[in-house]
């Protein structure tokens, strides 16, 4: 509700069906890149586009980014940060687990942000966000 701009689809009903075929790691991330990717295929006009990373904290106290199931698995805490292409923040986290303390896991949302920047690049580069498609102009 926070990405599609619903005055412009006020009647419309908008539910995502994400099947898991393969769970190798970073699960979440990849089913909300997915779901951002179908609303920009379907030309929907949306107020932002959102990139979602993933980030862990391994048992051995290194923050991972992108994890894979393994190093999913066996971490301490997992956390999952969308984060918006305009303001560059914080649209919606999800945390498993306990951090060591607050640090790390702003250290975390700090790496992840700078890997959302990736991912902006890549929906850039396939869907034209950030030149008028799918976002609305001003």
């Amino acid at each position: 509700e926070a990405v599609v701009l619903s005055s412009v689809h006020p009647n419309t009903f908008i539910q995502f069906v994400v099947q898991v075929l393969n769970d190798d790691g970073s699960l979440l991330s990849a089913a909300l890149n997915g779901c951002m990717a179908a609303l920009l295929d379907a030309g929907l006009i949306c107020t932002t586009t959102l990139g979602a990373t993933c980030c862990c904290f391994s048992q051995d106290g290194q923050l991972l980014l992108d994890p894979d199931l393994a190093e999913e698995t066996n971490a301490v805490a997992t956390v999952c940060f969308a984060h918006d292409n305009k303001s560059k923040e914080v649209i919606a986290s999800l945390c498993t687990g306990l951090f060591a303390d607050d640090k790390t896991f702003w250290k975390s949302e700090q790496l992840a942000r700078k890997a959302s920047a990736q991912v902006f690049s890549i929906m850039k580069q396939a869907y034209g966000i950030l030149k008028g498609v799918g976002v609305p102009t001003q």
